[in-house]
């Protein structure tokens, strides 16, 4: 478990591990699909991995998949500190598609 904790040292503040931060740390990529399959680790999107006993940020994931998205309404609200409620929907104005978010999110074309 020695590649596990060295894996767990590689996570950045935003408590993602990234794919392409591996290699730097001497880990080999396969030892990420040896973690998967025991359920330490949780693929989150490609390249995109959590451990199992974390708690994560679920907009840093959808930020990833939507560079230029802008979160807008009530989460934009929720976010500058001008609303205490937690945003049920989160609402994003995009120009472009976003592919397979399995959040609840309400996305606005522009």
């Amino acid at each position: 478990m020695a590649d596990l904790d060295s894996l767990k040292k590689l996570v950045r503040e935003n408590g993602y591990l990234y794919t392409k931060d591996v290699p730097s740390a001497g880990i080999r990529r396969e030892q990420l699909k040896k973690y998967l399959d025991e359920g330490s680790l949780i693929r989150e999107s490609q390249g995109i991995y959590s451990f199992a006993d974390s708690i994560n940020d679920e907009f840093v994931l959808l930020q990833s998949r939507c560079k230029k998205g802008i979160f807008s309404y009530g989460t934009a609200l929720y976010f500058h500190g001008l609303s205490d409620r937690f945003p049920q929907i989160v609402s994003i104005l995009s120009n472009v598609s976003i592919r397979s978010i399995q959040l609840n999110v309400y996305i606005r074309f522009t």
